[in-house]
């Protein structure tokens, strides 16, 4: 007994844990996955699901017009050899000729397509006939790549809520046991705000240390802007957040996390450990070899860009002060100002750059999407009030007057 008292917030603590795993565990792999289940239509029948005996068949876009739910066939051995496809609007759509031979857009679940090698056809999940409206960008972009296409207003749905990598139910129960867990801890929730709120307190005055407090900072960290969106995830996780992100010098806020995040990124994807490395690097690309063999504005703009990235970085994580990187950068800015005349013409250039670093190795459905989604990241921070782009081009990079 003794035992139990002088020890009974542990004793708490320790059944309030292992209840908020063990429940909300049995919640989600039972009760709550089959209600998810039967809402999202991921049974037989539902739209991205593998087609049945009597789902009919779609040999024209009247025809899918009329029916509720088809199939489309086509004679052919590998459907990756199709007529291939393009990503618009941050998702991806294969271009689909019909047995009309009139040619259209479709999604469709890659696990549930099926192939029969006796009649030698190809055969699409269950799908819908669904409207939707593509951007102007998307536009544009059909009428280059596919001009041919019978309606760009429609296209095949026969993806459904498939297209989501975490329907089954080991992930679903992953994704969502943390809010059931955090909700089952509610006795700890006063404590927990107490802290959250001082550690909240000391973290803000680091958050705002890299955030641009001038026209000059601006300048220079729209140099690497769409690598900064990217790299922030902000893009893909909240595409209206990522017209109101605060620009910052490195592309992030300063905390722990993102000072590890950042440092990994370095050692990974660069082969840089120290400062030194990193002003190897960057003399290299912005006034060595790197620099000095390229042939063309997309290679100039590759190298500058990046260059002015890992100056951003070095401050971030607390290699150099903010000083020293803003008159690094404002070297490498005035070098760019040399061999490119505006900001279009540098951001085009970073693009086709980073197309070709993406698609030396081959044109897979992802690689296409990056390329795409970099073009979707500049197009997004160029239309923001508050854009570096807004900028004059050939303003004066004077590190004193930062």
């Amino acid at each position: 007994m003794n035992f139990l008292r002088k020890n009974r917030l542990a004793i708490q603590l320790t059944a309030t844990l292992a209840l908020s795993v063990w429940l909300p565990v049995w919640f989600l792999s039972g009760p709550g996955w089959n209600a998810y289940y039967s809402r999202m239509d991921l049974g037989p029948g539902g739209i991205g699901a593998s087609a049945q005996a009597d789902t009919p068949v779609a040999r024209s876009i009247a025809d899918m017009e009329s029916l509720d739910k088809f199939r489309v066939e086509r004679v052919q051995t590998d459907w990756q050899d199709s007529e291939g496809g393009v990503s618009l609007d941050g998702s991806f759509y294969w271009f689909f000729t019909l047995q009309s031979g009139e040619q259209i857009l479709i999604q469709y679940n890659l696990d549930a397509y099926e192939y029969d090698p006796d009649r030698d056809y190809w055969g699409s999940p269950i799908g819908v006939w669904r409207s939707w409206e593509p951007s102007e960008q998307s536009r544009a972009i059909l009428a280059r790549e596919a001009p041919n296409l019978a309606d760009i207003s429609h296209y095949g749905d026969m993806l459904g809520n498939h297209g989501d990598d975490e329907l089954d139910r080991e992930h679903f129960v992953e994704k969502y046991q943390m809010g059931a867990t955090f909700a089952c801890m509610a006795l700890l929730a006063v404590l927990q705000f107490l802290v959250l709120k001082l550690l909240r307190k000391r973290g803000e005055k680091n958050m705002e240390a890299t955030r641009t407090r001038s026209d000059l900072e601006l300048w220079l960290t729209g140099t690497y802007a769409i690598w900064a969106q990217f790299f922030a995830g902000l893009y893909l996780r909240d595409p209206e957040a990522a017209q109101k992100h605060p620009f910052y010098i490195g592309a992030l806020p300063k905390t722990g996390e993102t000072v590890r995040a950042e440092k990994e990124m370095l050692s990974e994807s660069w082969d840089i450990n120290s400062y030194k490395d990193l002003l190897e690097t960057v003399e290299y690309m912005s006034e060595g070899p790197g620099y000095q063999n390229c042939d063309s504005q997309a290679g100039l703009a590759w190298e500058l860009c990046r260059s002015m990235q890992l100056l951003g970085c070095a401050y971030l994580i607390g290699w150099c002060s903010r000083e020293e990187c803003i008159r690094r950068s404002c070297a490498v800015g005035r070098i760019m100002q040399k061999d490119f005349q505006s900001w279009e013409e540098l951001c085009q250039g970073f693009l086709d750059g980073f197309s070709a670093w993406r698609l030396s190795g081959g044109q897979s459905p992802s690689d296409l999407a990056a390329v795409q989604q970099r073009a979707d990241i500049y197009w997004t921070i160029r239309r923001r009030a508050d854009s570096p782009y807004n900028l004059p081009w050939n303003m004066e990079l004077n590190p004193d007057k930062a």
